[in-house]
């Protein structure tokens, strides 16, 4: 037999754990406190006795930071004399990058915790004394009750920190208190419905109480991984001015400023490399590694595993991709996206409505005042649940947390919106679903005269090592068969067509598509069926002119990118329709689609036609998600109603911007799919929690239910969205890559 320990407290959320089997334990100088999971932990301050905190200087002299190692378990213990004291905490950056930010909000304090169990025990209790009958004496006491529990839960509303995502603490005290002062004012008059407006005030706090409660143990997963991000982010770094570097604060590091961050550290700011190369986790949560040089971007987040990353900071603060909609209270996804605004107005205006609807109602039905003033404050009751708001924001953080653990940020909630409505994503193959990188695999000649080696000298010779993939593709097979390219001067390049010049030999040369050499009237009815043959194989074909002639084509293949077939999937499981969009040729852009099962296709678009063709899709009613690299494709993106940036996480883009760390099409297509669903779940729960409310408050305002209905039916309207909200927690977590929680520890921590 198993043997079991107590029922303890997780220290971080306030459920219960088996003290014997707990997944995490830590010490302090409180005692031994046991958690529910490694986020609960990590989210945890214990109270350190000691010294006042004393914050880092900018004008201490640099110690060597201590190399910290994969899991980073004392990332922060050797950072330097001038950093802080052994007890003196980093403050992680919630606010703004213009002072020090506060410390992020408990799940539940002691405090609150006691207040709302006095308040819920005294509704359950008015309520169980209702059995005892409705002699006065018995009225007086339950009044008192009630009167108490009111009273406890004002406090609690006075005392509690709000959070951005609920209505004020304040407006939800207003049904309780009213109902316990219209019972009192019903016992003090000698009215016979005491006992009734007692019934109901206890039923209003007992529910209240209950609804608050679950409030915070259903988000406290939430508030503990925002938490992590908030202590992950908050990482002091090097300042660097002219020779000299200081250890800084995270919260002390401004746009503009130059930093260096050592191998194990990490990146606290988002960063426009001007150092030599060095291998990173490139964002938080990261399973591989990769290289970034000169030029490239580092979001704040990623971890330096070999060498030293050393650039400009682009964005601090709030204004940090990860922090963005995480951390920063007044972009926070939750609270300011159009979702998140309704539910909060559904809380807030909606219980007034049906507040004033009842009591318009029973007028009409000749009630007294006192009547109509406990049915429009039960009315109230229902609707006015912190689990309204509190739900809805719940399921687009959730969401927003399982992006950001694949490297995927919105640049605001209008970005998440956008995602979330996109109807369309266009495909812009080159680097997304292709490699980029094709290989010569056909070089035939067409005219006597004319050998394959002589074929790649002239084109080799035409583009050199530029003109594109394709060129650099011919450069590169010249290279391998140790072929000289031919001196080809006055050379013209012509975007989406190909180039054109002069052989050695005083020949016209030219270069590229059919389109091309339709254009210079060059015949090449004897390989038309070659070409077509080619391209229907999925292969991009050069056509080579020599003096008017067709001198023979080259024959180049790329392949499909890994989880090139799971993007488009994604898309389709989303609801999301994808569409191929390139320069190249009908066949070999119909080749691609067959093998990723994609229907819509537009071929032979030239690139500087593409930015008008997506503009011609949204004139069609579309939503046009565009999914490319910015730096191959920065206008097309530009025209799309979401631009879907791949390698673009830590650049400064536009308002509508999704932009992803990696370069993964698989990504990319998620990017659109999370969004899709933490709405589309948002909205199920706002609907939960709210119909069953509203349904009861129409049903006590026509007189068809007594008034403690109404709070009953939001409770269990409230319920209902909590589980909604649990049943689909292990469904978003499949879309998260497992991640390191293993962070350095606040100096003085265990």
């Amino acid at each position: 037999m198993t043997p079991t320990g107590a029922t303890r407290a997780c220290a971080g959320c306030g459920e219960g754990v088996d003290s014997l089997r707990a997944p995490a334990v830590a010490a302090s100088s409180a005692g031994i406190a046991y958690f529910c999971g490694e986020l609960c932990r990590l989210a945890w301050t214990p109270e350190v006795p000691g010294p006042a905190p004393t914050s880092p200087t900018s004008t201490a002299a640099v110690e060597p930071m201590a190399p910290v190692s994969w899991s980073l378990p004392e990332a922060c213990d050797d950072v330097g004399d001038a950093l802080a004291t052994p007890q003196a905490p980093v403050t992680p950056p919630l606010a703004t990058s213009d002072a020090p930010p506060a410390a992020p909000r408990a799940s539940a304090s002691d405090f609150d915790g006691l207040l709302l169990g006095v308040a819920g025990g005294a509704g359950a209790l008015a309520l169980a004394m209702s059995l005892l009958g409705s002699a006065p004496a018995v009225t007086t006491a339950r009044v008192g009750i009630v009167i108490a529990g009111a009273a406890a839960f004002f406090a609690r509303a006075t005392t509690a920190a709000r959070d951005p995502v609920e209505p004020h603490p304040l407006l939800s005290a207003v049904a309780p208190v009213g109902l316990a002062l219209a019972a009192l004012g019903a016992r003090v008059g000698g009215l016979a419905l005491a006992a009734e407006f007692t019934s109901v005030a206890g039923v209003v706090l007992a529910s209240s109480a209950a609804l608050a409660a679950l409030r915070q143990r259903t988000t406290a997963r939430l508030e503990a991984e925002r938490a992590w991000i908030a202590r992950a982010l908050s990482m002091p770094a090097r300042r660097v001015h002219r020779s000299d570097a200081v250890i800084v604060a995270a919260h002390e590091i401004r746009a503009g400023e130059r930093i260096r961050v050592h191998e194990g550290e990490i990146v606290p700011a988002d960063l426009l490399v001007a150092s030599a190369a060095a291998t990173v986790l490139p964002w938080l949560g990261a399973a591989a590694t990769t290289t970034v040089r000169q030029g490239d971007h580092v979001v704040a987040g990623a971890r330096v595993v070999r060498g030293a990353v050393e650039g400009q900071v682009v964005a601090a603060g709030g204004d940090r991709a990860l922090s963005r909609l995480s951390l920063d209270p007044a972009r926070r996804l939750d609270v300011s996206s159009s979702l998140g605004k309704i539910a909060r107005a559904v809380a807030e205006v909606g219980g007034v409505v049906a507040l004033g609807v009842t009591v318009l109602s029973r007028i009409g039905y000749g009630a007294r005042a006192s009547e109509m003033i406990v049915a429009g404050l039960a009315t109230l009751a229902a609707l006015f649940s912190p689990l309204t708001s509190a739900l809805p924001a719940a399921h687009l953080s959730r969401g927003l947390f399982a992006a950001q653990r694949r490297g995927i940020t919105y640049a605001s909630s209008d970005a998440f919106d956008g995602a979330a409505e996109a109807t369309a994503a266009v495909f812009l193959p080159r680097g997304t679903l292709l490699l980029g990188a094709p290989e010569v695999v056909e070089v035939e000649p067409a005219a006597d005269g004319v050998d394959p080696d002589r074929l790649l000298a002239w084109v080799a010779g035409l583009h050199g090592d530029g003109g594109g993939v394709a060129a650099q593709a011919v450069a590169r097979a010249a290279r391998e068969r140790t072929i000289t390219p031919d001196p080809v001067r006055s050379v013209a390049r012509l975007p989406g067509l190909g180039a054109r010049g002069v052989a050695s030999d005083g020949s016209a040369l030219l270069v590229g598509s059919r389109a091309l050499l339709l254009e210079a009237r060059v015949s090449m009815a004897l390989f038309e069926q070659r070409v077509l043959e080619l391209e229907g194989l999925g292969r991009t074909v050069l056509l080579v002119a020599r003096a008017g002639r067709l001198a023979g084509l080259i024959g180049l293949q790329d392949g499909l990118r890994p989880g090139a077939r799971a993007a488009v999937q994604h898309l389709f499981d989303a609801g999301v329709e994808p569409v191929l969009l390139t320069s190249e040729a009908r066949e070999s852009c119909e080749s691609v689609a067959r093998a990723l099962d994609v229907s819509h296709v537009r071929p032979e678009v030239l690139p500087e036609e593409q930015p008008a063709e997506i503009t011609r899709l949204r004139e069609a009613g579309a939503k046009v998600a565009v999914i490319a690299r910015p730096d191959l494709d920065a206008a097309t993106l530009d025209a799309a109603t979401v631009p879907v940036a791949l390698g673009a996480g830590g650049a400064h883009l536009g308002d509508a911007w999704v932009g992803l760390v990696g370069d993964d099409a698989r990504d990319a297509a998620l990017s659109l799919a999370i969004a899709r669903r933490a709405r589309g779940e948002a909205t199920v729960g706002l609907l939960l929690s709210a119909v069953p409310g509203a349904v009861a408050a129409v049903a006590v305002g026509v007189g068809l239910l007594p008034p403690l209905f109404a709070p009953l039916a939001g409770m269990v309207g409230g319920a209902a969205a909590a589980a909604h909200l649990h049943a689909t927690r292990d469904r978003d977590d499949l879309l998260a890559t497992p991640w390191d929680l293993a962070l350095p520890p606040r100096p003085g921590g265990s």
